[in-house]
C-alpha cells in the first residue's frame, strides 16, 4: 500500500511536472512568436509571404509603405493582379514567373526587379524569393526586397568615375609627352643646326613646348587642390592695369599666325589700384580666353571689362569674353564643368588640353565670392561672363585722358568689327571721335575738319601719307600696327593691337604705348637698375645660369653662390638689395641659411630686413605661407616666368635704383 502510494505520488510528480513544463513551452513559443513577429514588421526590407498558388498570404509595414498597398489589399492576389494596371505586361508577368519557379521547382530565385512607387518615381529592387517547406512538403514561399537604386546609381557613377579617370590618365600621358616630345625633338635639331636664325626658331619651339608642360602640370597641381578643399586665395594688393596687360600680350602672343583678330575693350572707369588675388583673376581670364583661341578657327575673340560698384570699399569686375568659335550643343552645357570631359569629341578630335580648365576656372571664380554664366549657340560661338568682387584701394580710374573734351580723333579703319572697339574705347575715355571706312570719306572729311589725332594702319597710312600731310600736317599719326609689326619712322606713334583704354590713354596723353611684346624675345624689360645688387643661390648650375640670363637685361649687379653656407660668406661682404633663395638644397637648405641671414641681424638690421624670394619647384598648398612664417619675404616657382620675375623685382627692388619709364607709367595706370 504504501509502495502503491508511493507510485502514485511520484506519477503525480511526474505528471506535474510535464504540465509545468509543457506551460513553459507554450509560453517560450508564444514569445517567440511575439519576438519574429516584431522583426517581421520593423525591418526596413520588404517581406511577404505567398501560398502554393503565388497569393499573398502577408507582408510586413515596410512593404505597405514602399508600395502604397494596405496588407488587407494584397491578401488573396497574385502580383500579376496586382501590378498588371500599374507596371508595363511584361514586368508584372516576370514577376508571376519569378514566383512560379519558386513554387515548382523548390528553388530559391534571385533577380533585380523595377517598381513603381506610390509618387510614380521609378526604382530597382533586388528581390530574393525561397520556398517555404513543411514535412518535406512546400507550403509558399518568403519574399524579401530591398531598394538598391541609389547603390546601383552610386556603383554606375563609380564605375564612370574609374572610367573617367583611367581615360583623364592616357590623356594626361599623351598631353605630357607632347610637348616632351617637342622639347627633346627641337633641342635635338637646335644642336644640329648651322644657321642662328633657323636654331632660333627651334628654341622658339622649345619654349612654347616648355609652357604647354608647365600649363599641363599646373592643371593637374590646381585640380589636386580643388579635391583635397585646399584650393588658396590669397588677397593682395595690385594694380589691374598691370594685370590685365600681361593677359592682353599673353593672349596676343597666341593668336599669331592664325586666322583670329583678338579685341580688347576695357571700361576706362574701373578703379585701378585694387586688392584681391592678382594671380587667380589672371588665372581665370587666361584659362577662358585660351579656351575661346583653342576652339575658335576664324573670326574674333574679344575681351570686355567694365566694373559695377557693389558700395565704396568694393566693385564688381564683370569680365566678358566672347568668341566666333565652335559654339557649344545645349545638351552638352551641364557637362562644360565636368572635369576630365571634352565636349563634342568628334568634332574637337586633336584639340589639345587636360579637361580641368573650366572645372579649375568655376572653383576658384565660386571661392572667390564671384559667379561665372555661359550662353552658346552651336556653330555660332560662346560668351563667357565672370562676376568677381574685388576690393577698391583708391578710386582712380584705369585710364584718363589730359583735357579730354578738347581733343579730336578721326579712326580710319575698314573693318567695321576694329573700328566699333576703338570708337567705343576712344568715346569711353571723353574724346571725340569720328569714324571713316574708305579712302573718299576719309579724304573727305580732311578737307573739312582738323583733328588732333588720326588712327590708321600703317599700310594705309603709306598709301596716303603725302595726302595726309597735305591737308592736315599738325596731327598726330597714331599707327594701329598687327602683332610682331615693326614700325621704324619714330615721328609715329604707334599701337600694337588690340587698342584699348590703356594703350589709347597713353597715347593721346603724349606717351608711349605701355607695353611691347616680341614673339621671339617676350617681355621687353621696361626698367634697368644698375646700381641694385642681386644674389641668387641654387646648388644647380643650369639653374644658376637662367636666372642670370634672365636678369641680365635689368642691368643689375649679380652674384652667383651655389650653396647655403657660400651665400653667408657672401653677405658678409656685400649688402644684396635682393636675394633669391633656392628651397631644397644639400647640407643647408634655404630656409636654415635663411634663418642663419636672419640671426646676423643682431649684429646689422640690414640681415633683417633684406628681402629674401624663395626658389622653388614646389607648388602645392601652404609652400608660400611655409616660407612666410620661416622669415622669407616672397615667393617665386620654378621654372621662372619673366612677368612674375618682373613683378618681384619691381616690388622689391628699391624705387631709388630703378631707371626707365615704362615702371612709372605701370604703377600709375
Amino acid at each position: 500500500m504504501v509502495i502503491y502510494a508511493t507510485i502514485i505520488t511520484l506519477a503525480f510528480v511526474v505528471v506535474f511536472l510535464l504540465f509545468i513544463r509543457n506551460l513553459h513551452i507554450k509560453k517560450h513559443f508564444e514569445n517567440q512568436t511575439i519576438l519574429l513577429s516584431a522583426i517581421y514588421q520593423t525591418i526596413p526590407d520588404l517581406l511577404y509571404c505567398m501560398d502554393t498558388e503565388c497569393k499573398f498570404i502577408n507582408c510586413n509595414r515596410s512593404y505597405e509603405k514602399f508600395t502604397g498597398f494596405r496588407e488587407k489589399d494584397v491578401i488573396g492576389k497574385t502580383d500579376l493582379e496586382i501590378y498588371a494596371d500599374i507596371l508595363d505586361s511584361a514586368t508584372a508577368h516576370s514577376f508571376m514567373d519569378a514566383n512560379l519557379k519558386v513554387i515548382r521547382e523548390m528553388t530559391t530565385v534571385t533577380k533585380e526587379e523595377t517598381h513603381v512607387r506610390p509618387d510614380n518615381s521609378i526604382v530597382l529592387l533586388k528581390s530574393t524569393k525561397t520556398p517555404l517547406i513543411q514535412n518535406g512538403k512546400i507550403i509558399g514561399l518568403l519574399g524579401i526586397s530591398r531598394d538598391i537604386t541609389e547603390y546601383r546609381a552610386a556603383e554606375e557613377a563609380a564605375k564612370a568615375a574609374s572610367r573617367a579617370k583611367s581615360g583623364f590618365l592616357a590623356k594626361m600621358s599623351h598631353e605630357i609627352r607632347t610637348p616632351m616630345n617637342a622639347i627633346i625633338g627641337m633641342a635635338e635639331l637646335a644642336m644640329r643646326a648651322n644657321d642662328l636664325n633657323k636654331a632660333r626658331e627651334h628654341i622658339i619651339t622649345i619654349k612654347q613646348a616648355g609652357s604647354n608642360l608647365i600649363s599641363i602640370i599646373n592643371d593637374i597641381l590646381d585640380f589636386s587642390k580643388i579635391e583635397t578643399g585646399k584650393l588658396e586665395i590669397v588677397p593682395a594688393e595690385y594694380l589691374f592695369s598691370s594685370m590685365i596687360n600681361d593677359v592682353i600680350n599673353i593672349i596676343r602672343m597666341r593668336v599669331v599666325d592664325t586666322q583670329l583678330h583678338l579685341l580688347v575693350n576695357l571700361d576706362s572707369k574701373i578703379p585701378n589700384a585694387l586688392t584681391g588675388d592678382e594671380i587667380r583673376v589672371r588665372q581665370i581670364l587666361l584659362n577662358i580666353l585660351s579656351n575661346a583661341v583653342k576652339y575658335t578657327e576664324k573670326g574674333f575673340v574679344t575681351l570686355t571689362v567694365y566694373g559695377e560698384p557693389v558700395n565704396e570699399n568694393t566693385v564688381n569686375l564683370i569680365m566678358e569674353i566672347m568668341d566666333t568659335g565652335k559654339g557649344i550643343k545645349q545638351e552638352d552645357l551641364q557637362n562644360l564643368f565636368v572635369e576630365y570631359k571634352q565636349l563634342d569629341q568628334e568634332s574637337n578630335r586633336g584639340i589639345e588640353g587636360t579637361g580641368l580648365g573650366l572645372t579649375i576656372t568655376r572653383s576658384i571664380v565660386q571661392t572667390m565670392g564671384g559667379k561665372i554664366e555661359v550662353y552658346s549657340e552651336y556653330g555660332k560661338g560662346s560668351r563667357f561672363t565672370v562676376t568677381l568682387p574685388q576690393i577698391v584701394r583708391s578710386p582712380k580710374p584705369l585710364a584718363e585722358v589730359e583735357n579730354a573734351d578738347k581733343k579730336k580723333t578721326l579712326i580710319y579703319e575698314k573693318r567695321e568689327i576694329f573700328a566699333d572697339s576703338i570708337v567705343l574705347t576712344i568715346d569711353n575715355l571723353g574724346v571725340k571721335s569720328t569714324v571713316v571706312t574708305s579712302d573718299s570719306e576719309f579724304f573727305e572729311i580732311l578737307k573739312k575738319q582738323k583733328f588732333d589725332f588720326i588712327f590708321l594702319s600703317f599700310e594705309l597710312y603709306k598709301k596716303n601719307k603725302e595726302e595726309i600731310l597735305k591737308h592736315d600736317s599738325d596731327a598726330q599719326i597714331v599707327i594701329l600696327t598687327e602683332f610682331g609689326e615693326t614700325i621704324q619712322d619714330n615721328k609715329l606713334n604707334v599701337i600694337s593691337m588690340p587698342a584699348h583704354s590703356i594703350s589709347v590713354a597713353n597715347i593721346l596723353n603724349g606717351k608711349s604705348d605701355t607695353f611691347s611684346y616680341d614673339d621671339n624675345n617676350g617681355l621687353i624689360v621696361g626698367f634697368t637698375a644698375p646700381e641694385a645688387k642681386i644674389l641668387v643661390v641654387d646648388d644647380i648650375i643650369t639653374n644658376l645660369n637662367v636666372a642670370k640670363g634672365l636678369l641680365a637685361p635689368y642691368e643689375t649687379q649679380i652674384t652667383l653662390c651655389k650653396s647655403g653656407m657660400m651665400a653667408l660668406n657672401a653677405i658678409k661682404t656685400n649688402q644684396y638689395d635682393v636675394i633669391f633663395m633656392d628651397h631644397r638644397m644639400p647640407e643647408m637648405d634655404g630656409i636654415e641659411t635663411t634663418q642663419r641671414i636672419r640671426a646676423y641681424g643682431d649684429e646689422d638690421p640690414f640681415y633683417k630686413d633684406v628681402p629674401i624670394i624663395a626658389l622653388t619647384a614646389d607648388a602645392v598648398s601652404g609652400v608660400k605661407e611655409m616660407f612666410l612664417e620661416n622669415g622669407l619675404n616672397d615667393f617665386l616657382s620654378k621654372p621662372i616666368d619673366t612677368i612674375k620675375l618682373n613683378s618681384v623685382l619691381e616690388k622689391w627692388i628699391p624705387r631709388e635704383k630703378q631707371h626707365g619709364s615704362v615702371i612709372n607709367s605701370r604703377k600709375e595706370g
